[in-house]
Formats: C-alpha cells, structure tokens, sequence
C-alpha cells in the first residue's frame, strides 16, 4: 500500500520525467540538477527503508501494528509519519500542533526525534522542503506569468525577504535569478 510519502516520490518523479521530455529544461542546470537529484534521492530513500526501518508495519496493509521500535541507527517511524505528513502538505498552513496531532506524539518526542536524526527541528525540515519544492518550480518557470512572490506565497512565506535571504543561503543565488535563468532556457 502506498503511504503518502510514496505518494509524493510518485508525484516527484512524474514531475522529473515531464520535464525531461521538454526540449528545453532547467534540469540541465548543474545547480538545479544536483537539488532534484537530492530530493529525489531522499524521497526514495525514505520510501524504500520504510519497511525495514519499521518492523511493526504490516506488509500486507502498510500500517503498523502497534509494536513500532526502533533501534539507535534508525529513523523512528513518528518521524517518518511528521515527514510524510509535511510533504503531503506542502502548500498548506502548517503549525507544529498540526503535525504533532497528524502523528499522535508529544511535541518533545517529535522535536527530539527530528534533532536527533535530521539535526534539525520538524518545522526547519518543513521549511527546506519547501524551499527545495518553491526552486523546482521557479527553475521550472513554464510561463512567463510566473512570479517569484507567487511560488514564495505558494509554499507559505508569510516574509519575501526572509524567503529570499533563506532561499539565497540555501542555494547561493536569489529566487529571481533561478526565475530569470529559467525564462533565458525557454527563450
């Protein structure tokens, strides 16, 4: 059964091959390449260890069974459930209550688990995912109608200029210059 985290590696990769068909992409950029790789990578990854990082998920239904544990070297399963809630709702407003209610944990269990085996918080993974989502799309740039502040307020940056100053540190260039790229490709 496919869990939402799959769901998303699903829609990614469609995403991927419909780009790759276009004649003129921004994935032949070194820069936007490498951070469609990693995502990619890190949706697979995640979906792929899901059943082996989780030994109380049933095969036959993809849920588990009440006897989830995990060892040192994996990821918990409450952080796998806040990833692939996160991911599922990239779009949307999203507060920590939310997604501690989504995996039915205490907010500190949470917050340790992702510290733990992200080395950050559960909001900061949710703000990098959205980042990575916001440059897929601006490097993508199919229109001209495409806005910079339209992807920003899309994946919930309530601030352009922390967006872009976040955006900039990320990925070394501002959110306009990745959009501008994008355009100079179509042209």
């Amino acid at each position: 059964m496919l869990e939402a985290a799959d769901g998303g590696l699903l829609d990614y990769l469609a995403y991927v091959c419909r780009q790759l068909d276009q004649p003129f992409t921004h994935l032949k950029s070194p820069a936007v390449a490498r951070s469609v790789e990693e995502s990619f990578l890190a949706l697979l990854f995640a979906s792929l260890r899901r059943e082996a990082d989780d030994p109380g998920l049933d095969p036959g239904t993809g849920t588990g069974t009440g006897t989830e544990a995990s060892s040192p070297g994996t990821v918990p399963a409450q952080v796998k459930r806040a990833e692939a809630f996160m991911l599922s709702n990239l779009t949307e407003q999203v507060r920590l209550e939310d997604v501690v209610a989504a995996v039915g944990v205490p907010t500190r269990t949470l917050y340790n688990g992702f510290q733990r085996f992200r080395g950050i918080g559960p909001m900061q993974w949710l703000r990098t995912q959205r980042l990575e989502r916001a440059r897929v799309e601006l490097a993508d740039a199919a229109d001209t109608a495409t806005t910079v502040t339209e992807v920003a307020n899309r994946y919930g940056a309530s601030n352009f200029g922390r967006f872009a100053r976040a955006y900039l540190e990320r990925f070394g260039e501002l959110p306009s210059e990745t959009l501008r790229r994008a355009r100079s490709l179509k042209t």
